[in-house]
Parts: structure tokens; sequence; C-alpha cells
């Protein structure tokens, strides 16, 4: 009888032990997969939104595209968020309110009709000013794009039109990691 007992417990060792260390080859497996996992994904979802604000047709009808910039990462420190943002600064004869009118509605399918982001338009000021949070990607292209580009033309409006997409998980992207 004892030697039965030891047997069963021997035998349930071994699978506790099995059971374990599937367990644990799992959660390894699964954490590595991860790490390569979602780096292609990420620059699938801001390939997608290029894609989709490039190929959107113009709200404004004479508009021609004068430079694209595109942001993924993370703007903060000590954080494990993703943030994505595709621009893309057009040029117009339009009036600043034409333009606001326009893209009003405009939005962007980056996954055909399941997900649909609105574009947003920030008009260009001499000054860089754009009243957006400092940590908005947009903010910075705005300044930049005013020193670089001579937009004084009175007769000429320039403007980004944007998608902006903060706050995705990072789900092991070390992009979205800043330490």
């Amino acid at each position: 009888m004892a030697k039965n007992l030891t047997e069963s417990f021997v035998r349930i060792g071994i699978k506790a032990t099995r059971i374990l260390f599937e367990i644990v080859g799992a959660l390894t497996l699964f954490f590595i997969a991860s790490m390569f996992i979602t780096m292609p994904w990420h620059d699938f979802v801001l390939s997608r939104m290029e894609y989709g604000l490039v190929r959107l047709p113009q709200p404004v009808a004479d508009s021609e595209a004068v430079e694209l910039k595109m942001f993924f990462g993370t703007p903060y420190t000590d954080t494990n968020e993703c943030v994505y943002a595709v621009g893309e600064f057009r040029s117009t004869s339009y009036s600043k309110d034409e333009v606001r009118a326009a893209y009003r509605s405009a939005s962007v399918a980056v996954f055909s009709s399941i997900w649909r982001m609105p574009v947003q338009v920030i008009i260009v000021e001499p000054d860089g000013a754009t009243g957006l949070p400092l940590d908005n990607p947009a903010d910075e292209w705005v300044t930049i794009f005013s020193r670089e580009y001579d937009i004084g033309d009175q007769n000429t409006t320039y403007y980004l039109a944007y998608l902006y997409n903060p706050k995705q998980l990072s789900w092991g992207d070390w992009r979205c990691n800043a330490a």
C-alpha cells in the first residue's frame, strides 16, 4: 500500500511539474512573440493611416500637397503609450473658413469601414501658433513648417490635414516605452 501511495505521489509530482513547465513555456513564448509581432502591427496601422490620408479625395478642390509628416512613439518619458500621427501640409487659394468647412465631415477609413478616423485641420499661421497641447506632434510640425516656408502670402492658405490617434497600448513595442 505504501508503495502504491508513493508511486501515486511521484506521478502527481511529475504531472504537476510538466504542467508548470508548459505554462511557463507558453508565457515565455507569448512574451517573446509579442515583442516581434507588435512592431509590424504598429507599422501596418501607421502605413494604413498614411495611405488613407494621401488617397483621400481632397475636400478642397485646388489644394496642393506640400509636405507629408508621420510620427509614431511616445511624447512622454516613463510611459508606455503609443501615439500615431500622420499629417499632410497643403496649400490652397481657399479662405481659412472655407478650408475648415470643407474638412468638417472628412474622415479616412483606416481599415475599410471598420475603423474610420476624422481628419483634423489646422490653419498654419505665420507665428506657428496652433492652440494644440504640446504633446500633439502636429503642434511641433506646424511650428517648424511656419519657420521653414514663406507663408506670408495673403492669397494662399496653408493648412495641415492630419490623423491623430493617441493613448494606444504599446503591447511591448519598445518605441512606445520612453525612459
